[in-house]
């Protein structure tokens, strides 16, 4: 609350907005099983980072091979790019994601 001649008044906080976005960093490491012990068809660990704070994302994609008929556009970019593409995506957001599964039924982040 703020108080002066004119009166009493509430003021909220502003949202603490990032003055860049996140940056990836590094190569991509690829693997072939989860950090959970779940063995996937392709993934890879890419690292972001913003004034200083770095974080690692996990891009998987379950079903992921170039030669399927029927690999939904999401995961085959996925693959083409190193994972590079799903993380693309999040480097606007505050809090991004750490982990970015693409299935045959879409793509999810966690």
């Amino acid at each position: 609350m703020e108080a002066d001649a004119a009166g009493v008044r509430l003021v909220l906080p502003t949202p603490n907005l990032a003055d860049e976005p996140w940056q990836i960093v590094g190569e991509p490491v690829e693997y072939h099983r989860g950090a959970d012990g779940a063995d996937i068809d392709v993934g890879w660990t890419w690292d972001i980072e913003r004034n200083g704070e770095r974080r690692r994302v996990r891009v998987e994609v379950a079903g992921g091979r170039l030669t399927s008929v029927d690999l939904p556009s999401d995961a085959r970019r996925a693959i083409e790019t190193q994972g590079h593409s799903a993380i693309a995506r999040l480097l606007t957001d505050l809090e991004p994601a750490t982990h970015v599964l693409i299935t045959s039924s879409g793509v999810f982040t966690r």
